[in-house]
C-alpha cells in the first residue's frame, strides 16, 4: 500500500517539528521479493539457493510532487535497490535505481535530471518477456531490456501519451573535462498505442561505458564504492574495455481477450578497445494469459544469435547461439501479496563460447540461475513470494 504525506509533514517528522501548511505530497513505496531457486548446473554441480528479487528487484523509494500552478509541478524520486537475503544495497549505491529531480507539466510530460533509467528500456522493454518477468532476461542482459543499469549525470525528456504517441529521450554526460565522449550515453525511443495494438522502437549509443579512466561517467563505475551496475550485467568478460555499444530495438503487442501477446527484436553491437567485436541479436515472442483476476500464466521464448571476433583462445569468426524458454505462473492472494513460480531452460548452440580456464567451452548461462553452467544446457526452477507496500 502506498503511504502518502506532505513534503512539509515528512520534514516535520524527520526534524521532530510541526509545519502547519502542506503543499505537495511524498509517497513511500516498495517491493520485497524473496524466493528459492534450484539450478541444474553451476560449474558442474546442482545448487539450491535463496535469492532476492527473482521476480522483480527488491526496493524501496520516495516519490514526491509539489504543484507550482497552471499544471506545472516539481517532482522527485529516490529509489534504493537492496538484497532482501542479506540486507545489502544493490550496486554499492544508496539509491542505485533512481535519484532524480525535475518538472512535469500536465498534458505534456516531464523533464528530469539525475540517475535514471534509459529511454530505450522504458519504451521497448515492455514488449519483451524480460521487461515484465525477470527470469526471462536475455543472456547477460546485453540489450538492457531488464533495466540492469541506470544512466548517471543524465537529462531526460518523457512525454505523456499524445493521441496515442509517446516519446522519451535521455543524454548522460561523461562529466569529464577535456573528454566529452569518455563514458557518455544517449538514447531516444517512441511508442504508439491504438486499441489492442501497440508498438515501439528506439536506439541507444554508449561511448566508452564503464571506463576505468572515468568512473564518474554515465555508466558503471570501476570501483566498489561507486558500484559497477553496467559491468555486472555482462558475463565472463563481455565487458572487457568497450569502446562503443549500440542497441537498436523494436517491439509490438496485441491484447486478445485475456491474453497479451508480445514480440520484439534487438540488435546489439559491441566494439572493443582492442579491435574485437561482438554482435548479438535477440528475437523474442511472449504471451501473458490471465485465467482470472488473481492467476496469470507467462511464457517466453528468446533466440539470441550473433558473431564474435578476436575472442581469446580462438582466431575463428565465431557464431554463438542461445535458445531460452521461460514459463511462469503468478498468483495474487491480495492487492499487495503474490506467490510465483518459474522454470527456465537454456541451450547454448553453435559457437556459444566464453573463456574458461584459458580454453573455449560451450556454456549455458541463465541470468537468474546464480552462475554459469559447465555444459551447453542449464535449467533453473524457482518459487517465491513478492510483497508490495
Amino acid at each position: 500500500m502506498l503511504k502518502k504525506c506532505s513534503f512539509a509533514g515528512a520534514v516535520a517528522v524527520l526534524l521532530g517539528s510541526q509545519v502547519a501548511h502542506a503543499q505537495g505530497s511524498l509517497t513511500l513505496y516498495g517491493i520485497i521479493d524473496e524466493g528459492v531457486t534450484w539450478s541444474s548446473n553451476q560449474k558442474g554441480h546442482s545448487a539450491v539457493q535463496l535469492q532476492s528479487g527473482k521476480l522483480g528487484g527488491s526496493r524501496w523509494g520516495l516519490r514526491g510532487e509539489e504543484p507550482l500552478g497552471n499544471g506545472l509541478s516539481a517532482i522527485m524520486n529516490l529509489e534504493n535497490g537492496f538484497n532482501a537475503t542479506n540486507g545489502t544495497n544493490s550496486a554499492g549505491r544508496e539509491f542505485a535505481r533512481a535519484a532524480l529531480v525535475g518538472l512535469s507539466k500536465k498534458g505534456l510530460g516531464s523533464l528530469t535530471f539525475g540517475r535514471q533509467a534509459d529511454s530505450l528500456a522504458d519504451i521497448v522493454a515492455p514488449f519483451f518477456g524480460a521487461g515484465y518477468f525477470t527470469p526471462a532476461t536475455h543472456i547477460g542482459d546485453n540489450d538492457d531490456m531488464n533495466w540492469y543499469w541506470r544512466v548517471n549525470n543524465s537529462v531526460k525528456v518523457t512525454t505523456e501519451s499524445l493521441s496515442g504517441f509517446k516519446f522519451s529521450g535521455i543524454y548522460g554526460f561523461s562529466n569529464q573535462a577535456g573528454a566529452f565522449a569518455n563514458n557518455r550515453e544517449w538514447s531516444a525511443a517512441a511508442s504508439y498505442a491504438n486499441g489492442p495494438l501497440s508498438f515501439g522502437a528506439g536506439y541507444m549509443q554508449i561511448n566508452h561505458p564503464n571506463a576505468t579512466t572515468n568512473t564518474s561517467g554515465a555508466l558503471g563505475g570501476a570501483s566498489t564504492a561507486n558500484g559497477d551496475d553496467y559491468g555486472s550485467a555482462f558475463f565472463y568478460g563481455m565487458d572487457g574495455g568497450v569502446a562503443r555499444q549500440q542497441v537498436a530495438g523494436a517491439g509490438a503487442g496485441y491484447a486478445l481477450g485475456a491474453a497479451q501477446i508480445g514480440i520484439g527484436f534487438t540488435n546489439v553491437q559491441l566494439d572493443y578497445n582492442d579491435g574485437a567485436s561482438r554482435k548479438l541479436n535477440n528475437a523474442s515472442a511472449n504471451v501473458r494469459y490471465r485465467l482470472n483476476p488473481a492467476l496469470a500464466l507467462i511464457a517466453d521464448y528468446t533466440f539470441t544469435y550473433g558473431t564474435a571476433d578476436h575472442v581469446p583462445g580462438s582466431t575463428a569468426h565465431l557464431k554463438p547461439r542461445w535458445h531460452q524458454l521461460t514459463l511462469g505462473v503468478d498468483y495474487s492472494v491480495s492487492k499487495r501479496t503474490e506467490f510465483y513460480a518459474s522454470a527456465e531452460y537454456q541451450l547454448a548452440a553453435g559457437d556459444a563460447s566464453i573463456v574458461s580456464g584459458g580454453t573455449l567451452s560451450k556454456i549455458a548461462y541463465i541470468q537468474s540461475a546464480g552462475g554459469a553452467s559447465s555444459s551447453d544446457s542449464q535449467v533453473a526452477v524457482s518459487v517465491g513470494i513478492r510483497h508490495k507496500f
